[in-house]
């Protein structure tokens, strides 16, 4: 059989002794060479085939990508398919896209034919345009997927564990010294190939010996397509291990700082597999190691990955599901694999060998050698514990010097110079509670206007409406990547929502009905701002525009452009009369929204500012930003034509990237929250820290309620708490 390639035809079946497509009168080969057999897999952004080439003496089986991409001449341009962009795209940046696009791929193209030459990555054959397509062929590799062997009951044991970190390390190794990320490991993309001496195949009919069977595996898919492998079984009596292989990399993500990142074709990964950065639109080289680090996590336990986490405590606790222990050294390299916080995980490839380096001196050893060593540690440590045991005593109670960490969060109060009526001592009271234990990352968290409700955005794109006693009263769906950000009307009547699917909606929360879907951004939505009167909605995402819309109508009505670095948040003034935006590159800009014009423009920190606020008074602005600092600005003088670009104060007191800020509505208390989920309170207009929250373990979205007594906090740890601020 022959597969017509074209996206829009309606019978691509088709014998395999037609050139063309009997349906649309396609081409059935690609570049005359290229025989498509069957699609494997198809997403917004590329489709997926098993093809043949032809030109080769023997035939080889080969996989396609076509990118679904929009290019100037194409006749279904104006069409409303989803797999193409908006026609509402400006032709001009159309263009630039697509040359962008070309120059990635040819990069692509040089990069991997120095690339895949020492490793088991599948070789690229060819990126070329056709039919204003552009296509990638890959080699096909034989085997069966990691997800096939795990889902058939097989539980990896350490051994196998160890032979798969030491064949997809090189390959994540030389992709990263190349510039690229894969962007999407995960089970389903890691083939356990045939040996040698099985792998002779007949690609003109895809057929096996009576031995090896060639057989379909069909796997389900989380968020873009997962190819459906052809997988060869190899011969029983074979029992040399086979080597595992990367497959899938589609279009690895370049780093970010090649400043070519296309939103069409960042791969985001699968939810349960990627790093939590890499979710937020911002993939790192060791975003691959967290992947895979969860990977064999899978392999080991048989478990998906939501499942090895701990409800309570929110710890990974993959030790306590697996059917045989680990060796120490194994168990420290997977724990720093899928470390949630990028900096505290293993930054590079090398540092991963190196350590598995010393563990595989370790486990060479003669036995009588381990026997010895193991010794001589027992005998170490219950020396040292003797010692201790000594010290407690001859210090007497109450002056041992083990000190126990607390296991609940702790609420730590520096000395400050608040009046002691203003903030009362908090003991006595509850102060934090658990709102919601969910199974995925919080993105982002609303509090309704009433003080009755809290609303928040997940990875799976729900959102969920909860109350104060933890009970979700509805959930609303429809998104198809993670609520990045959300905003309740000033009548609790309306709730707006944005996500990484490019979409904002705008939901009827007395009915749970989808009013409006407000599309035009060209990628992830970032951040929305409602005006005071729920009439105007301000929105910014990953294609560096901000843009404004008549929420009633459904309608932009202005959009600003120009901007060299992506707007990360905004904030309307209390009086509506100005629109606040941070961006990526330190930028601090005060719009008149209504009129489009620039009021001011200052570059208010070194680094990328990810949260702004604007006290309930409209007097206090304040900038939250990657480099560790919370900025309070004077709105009255930057909006003066006198303003000397100095900030009134410079709020320090975070170890992390400050990633929200939110003020109490009596203007008094500033939270802000870091990425590593600690909670700084600071008195308003003084800057004193007057108090820290700790609980949370990744970065956190922060509200708080009408009164200002209570601080509501949605964190990447999975988790929704309530802090007690004043009685």
């Amino acid at each position: 059989m022959s597969y017509c390639i074209n996206p829009h035809c309606n019978t691509p079946k088709n014998p395999a002794y037609l050139n063309f497509c009997q349906g649309c009168g396609s081409s059935l080969k690609l570049k005359g060479r290229y025989q498509v057999v069957q699609r494997l897999g198809k997403s917004t952004t590329h489709q997926t085939f098993l093809g043949i080439d032809t030109d080769q003496p023997t035939q080889p089986p080969c996989v396609i990508k076509q990118l679904l991409i929009s290019t100037p001449g194409r006749s279904d341009l104006e069409t409303q398919d989803s797999v193409d962009f908006p026609s509402a795209l400006d032709q001009s940046n159309l263009n630039q896209r697509n040359l962008d696009q070309r120059q990635h791929l040819q990069n692509l193209a040089a990069h991997w034919q120095q690339a895949v030459r020492p490793t088991t990555l599948p070789d690229l054959w060819a990126v070329f345009e056709q039919d204003n397509y552009q296509y990638l062929v890959y080699e096909y590799v034989a085997g069966e997927n990691l997800a096939t062997t795990v889902a058939e009951g097989e539980t990896f044991t350490e051994e196998q564990v160890w032979r798969l970190l030491k064949d997809i390390l090189p390959n994540l190794q030389t992709l990263h010294q190349r510039g690229l990320i894969h962007g999407d490991i995960k089970p389903e993309n890691i083939i356990q190939t045939t040996t040698p001496a099985t792998t002779q195949t007949t690609p003109q009919s895809l057929s096996r010996s009576p031995n090896s069977p060639l057989k379909w595996s069909n796997y389900p898919s989380s968020r873009s397509d997962h190819l459906v492998r052809a997988t060869i079984t190899s011969d029983p009596e074979d029992t040399a291990p086979r080597p595992f292989a990367l497959v899938d990399i589609g279009i690895p993500s370049k780093l970010e700082t090649d400043g070519i990142i296309d939103d069409a074709h960042s791969n985001w990964g699968s939810a349960e597999y990627a790093a939590p950065e890499q979710l937020r639109g911002h993939p790192q080289p060791n975003s691959d190691l967290y992947s895979l680090g969860v990977t064999c996590l899978n392999a080991l336990t048989h478990l998906p990955p939501f499942d090895l986490v701990e409800t309570t405590s929110q710890q990974w606790v993959w030790q306590d599901y697996l059917q045989q222990p680990v060796s120490p050294r194994l168990e420290c390299i997977l724990d720093r694999l899928i470390e949630r916080n990028p900096t505290k995980r293993y930054q590079s490839v090398a540092a991963v060998l190196k350590d598995m380096e010393r563990s595989q001196h370790w486990r060479t050893l003669p036995q009588i050698q381990r026997v010895k060593w193991q010794f001589a540690v027992g005998t170490g440590a219950a020396f040292v514990g003797l010692i201790l045991v000594l010290v407690s005593r001859l210090l007497g109670p109450g002056s041992r010097p083990i000190v126990y960490a607390p296991i609940e969060p702790d609420y730590s109060s520096p000395p400050t110079q608040s009046q002691p009526d203003q903030f009362p001592p908090t003991s006595g009271l509850p102060l934090v509670q658990t709102l919601k234990q969910s199974s995925g990352p919080v993105w982002a968290i609303a509090m309704s206007p009433n003080g009755q409700t809290v609303a928040s955005g997940n990875t799976d794109g729900t959102i969920d409406i909860l109350d104060f006693q933890g009970r979700i009263l509805e959930t609303l769906r429809g998104h198809s990547h993670p609520v990045s950000t959300l905003v309740f009307s000033p009548d609790n009547r309306i709730l707006v929502s944005g996500s990484g699917d490019n979409s904002i909606k705008v939901w009827d929360l007395v009915t749970g009905e989808l009013l409006k879907v407000l599309e035009g951004h060209q990628g992830w939505i970032y951040a929305i701002a409602l005006s005071p009167d729920g009439k105007i909605l301000a929105s910014t995402g990953r294609d560096r525009t901000i843009r404004l819309w008549n929420l009633q109508t459904g309608q932009e009505f202005r959009q600003f452009q120009g901007y060299t670095d992506e707007v990360q948040t905004l904030a309307f003034t209390p009086d509506a009369s100005e629109l606040v935006a941070g961006s990526g590159d330190g930028m601090i800009e005060l719009w008149n929204w209504r009129t489009g014009q620039l009021l001011r423009s200052i570059r208010g920190h070194s680094s990328t500012i990810w949260s702004v606020a604007v006290s309930a008074d409209g007097r206090i602005l304040a900038t939250g930003s990657s480099d560790q600092t919370v900025k309070l600005w004077d709105l009255e003088q930057l909006k003066s034509q006198y303003f000397n670009n100095i900030p009134e104060q410079t709020l320090a007191g975070h170890h992390d990237k400050i990633y929200s800020l939110a003020f109490s509505s009596n203007s008094q208390i500033l939270a802000s929250g870091d990425f590593a989920g600690t909670i700084n309170l600071w008195q308003m207009p003084t800057g004193s820290l007057i108090g820290t929250l700790k609980g949370h373990k990744s970065w956190v979205d922060l509200a708080f309620e009408p009164q200002g007594k209570m601080l509501v906090s949605g964190s990447f740890d999975d988790t929704i708490k309530v802090w007690q601020i004043l009685p």
